[in-house]
């Protein structure tokens, strides 16, 4: 037997075996959006996908090798540190897996160059998707809690990207530089309150001059001029989530109704 051959042979082989991950790999994403174990099946999604794509190059496979590589990135951005997926993240890491699976279905079936062609622009498509514009918020953890993680996992449900920091000044320096499309806020930060904050950032006229702002107080009297008010005031107490998912939801549905007019 050639080693050609003995190559061959092996890729079969190989090709058998990849259904059998795939829904594993089905399973896993069921769990998570289920949120059972949720890092654990994190983990171990992010392994048999890594996996794959090493054993895909091995085997002179690229086209699993590159899918694998974008579903890795992917998960890393979309999954990695989350406590419950969004409906359209789930559709997205099953639109993976739909793809490893017409590449397979190819793969066994020969040299498809056509077919593979066909893969490759649907995995363009998928990336353009992932790489469309989302929100990107910057949270200041509130003193209390309760209220960083009601923030935070309506962030989550709303499909925002974000980032936290405890740190007030901190938070001042990145909005200076780097561009965010909200802030949420606490009134009562150590370093530098919420009203100043947001006062400053519209008194530069750096990158985040027009951001939309949330600030969470007890006190909706904030004594500073209309010009450097913050977007929204969302005060404490039994109806916050309520307000805040509210106030989340219609940020959201403006930024995308803007995009699809350009």
């Amino acid at each position: 037997m050639s080693t050609q051959d003995i190559l061959a042979e092996l890729q079969q082989s190989y090709l058998t075996g990849i259904p059998s991950h795939l829904e594993e790999m089905e399973n896993m994403v069921l769990n998570l959006e289920k949120n059972h174990d949720y890092q654990e099946n994190f983990d171990a999604l992010y392994r048999k996908v890594h996996s794959l794509k090493g054993s895909g190059a091995t085997y002179g496979f690229n086209i699993i090798t590159s899918v694998c590589h974008q579903f890795e990135d992917f998960i890393s951005d979309e999954l990695q540190t989350k406590t419950r997926i969004p409906p359209p993240t789930i559709n997205k890491t099953f639109a993976y897996i739909d793809i490893l699976k017409n590449v397979h279905s190819l793969l066994k079936g020969g040299d498809d160059a056509a077919g593979l062609i066909q893969i490759e622009k649907q995995l363009q498509a998928l990336q353009a998707k992932n790489t469309q514009s989302r929100l990107r918020a910057i949270l200041i953890d509130p003193p209390e809690k309760m209220y960083k993680q009601i923030c935070i996992q309506t962030l989550i449900d709303a499909n925002v990207s974000y980032v936290t920091t405890n740190n007030s000044l901190t938070a001042f320096q990145r909005l200076l530089n780097e561009p965010f499309d909200l802030l949420i806020t606490p009134r009562e930060n150590a370093e530098l309150s919420g009203t100043a904050l947001i006062a400053a950032l519209k008194l530069n006229k750096r990158c985040n001059i027009n951001i939309k702002s949330i600030l969470i107080t007890s006190n909706p009297n904030l004594g500073v001029p209309d010009n450097l008010q913050p977007s929204l005031i969302i005060l404490k107490g039994m109806n916050f989530s309520e307000k805040l998912k509210e106030s989340i939801d219609a940020i959201v549905l403006e930024s995308t109704q803007k995009h699809t007019k350009h």
